[in-house]
């Protein structure tokens, strides 16, 4: 099977290429593209805690190579920024320093900051990157066993759960939390970032065909050796050997957030990892929720927040015509943006209605 599945995504996508990219350690492998003198170059490497893969199609292996290896310390450099689970990281040093005193940081990660900060006003709070203190409560990121937490316990760190109280100086480029027990969690913001970083860096070496993969946050560009679109796979939410929809991409990212992959069963209840910051526990109505957008950030952070809100809401505000979403309640329902089909070929694979 050419083009069929392929590897597991962050919120469930998976994508079709012609040869499998899971790799274990960085690599790369090539093959000529019968008829045209362009070879295909894989590689993979471990980071943001999952693999992150690359394929590409290239008329030079050695150079195309070469732009591998930039791009994966170029991702690897920003997940040193980054990286709460990093103590050396910046995010890290700002979530000890809460309520203490500001923290200098690069200019890179205040103005990453900056923009998830205007998203989480644009969202009225729907999006908060302070979510930090309840993430860590429920503790799916940590190798502990997870537990529902205990309503008081939610309830008393709800109020460390405010963006508004995230002081960022543009002078000098601080951070500051004005509460001690504060805590960043950038959750996938900032590998869609490192994504878009090292996409532009890949543009900059003259690659004009290839597909990133950073456990779900992936970005097409150009198009396959036999000039058709990248095609990518949708995971069905309940069940993890079909897939929901297909989507046809170049020049796009496309990002997934699901209550599927980090999640709990108590008593027929699931509990995930995708928090409303109102509440302090798991978002409800939502199974799945698919973005393509320009960029892998605004794929990420766009598919959490719709998450939050349901279809119906994103479908109710006018200012985002450069955003797609695809949204399975958790009812079964499935609901898409007209211009999926239109514009990205959308292929659904069980029955849904459109927004127009």
């Amino acid at each position: 099977m050419k083009h069929t599945p392929l590897a597991s995504l962050k919120g469930g996508i998976l994508f079709a290429i012609a040869l499998c990219l899971i790799m274990l350690s960085s690599s790369a492998t090539f093959s000529q593209i019968s008829g045209e003198r362009l070879f295909e170059v894989t590689a993979s490497k471990h980071l943001f805690g999952a693999s992150v893969d690359i394929l590409a199609y290239h008329p030079e292996v050695q150079s195309c190579k070469l732009a591998f290896y930039h791009a994966f310390k170029e991702m690897e450099r920003i997940e040193r920024l980054l990286s709460s689970q990093l103590s050396t990281s910046e995010i890290a040093r700002v979530n000890r320093n809460a309520g203490r005193e500001p923290v200098k940081v690069s200019y890179e990660t205040f103005a990453l900051l900056k923009r998830a900060v205007r998203f989480a006003q644009r969202s009225e709070g729907a999006f908060d990157v302070s979510i930090g203190p309840i993430s860590e409560l429920w503790g799916f990121s940590s190798e502990r066993e997870v537990v529902v937490p205990a309503a008081d316990s939610i309830k008393a760190l709800l109020w460390l759960v405010d963006y508004r109280k995230l002081r960022l100086n543009a002078k000098d480029t601080t951070v500051a939390f004005t509460a001690p027990g504060m805590r960043l969690d950038l959750g996938g913001a900032g590998a869609g970032y490192a994504v878009d970083r090292a996409v532009a860096l890949l543009k900059a070496k003259g690659l004009k065909n290839f597909l990133i993969n950073a456990s779900g946050d992936i970005y097409a560009f150009g198009r396959k050796a036999n000039q058709e679109k990248w095609r990518v796979g949708v995971q069905h939410p309940r069940n993890a050997e079909a897939l929901l929809a297909k989507v046809a991409l170049t020049d796009h990212a496309i990002a997934t957030s699901g209550d599927y992959e980090r999640c709990i069963l108590v008593e027929g209840k699931r509990y995930h990892h995708i928090f409303d910051p109102l509440t302090g526990y798991p978002a409800e109505g939502s199974a799945s929720v698919t973005v393509v957008a320009p960029t892998s950030e605004e794929a990420d952070m766009w598919s959490t927040y719709v998450f939050i809100i349901g279809y119906l809401k994103f479908r109710q505000q006018k200012n985002h015509p450069h955003i797609k979403a695809l949204v399975m309640a958790s009812d079964g329902k499935v609901e898409y943006d007209a211009e999926l089909r239109r514009d990205f070929e959308l292929e659904l694979l069980t029955q849904g209605s459109n927004g127009e």
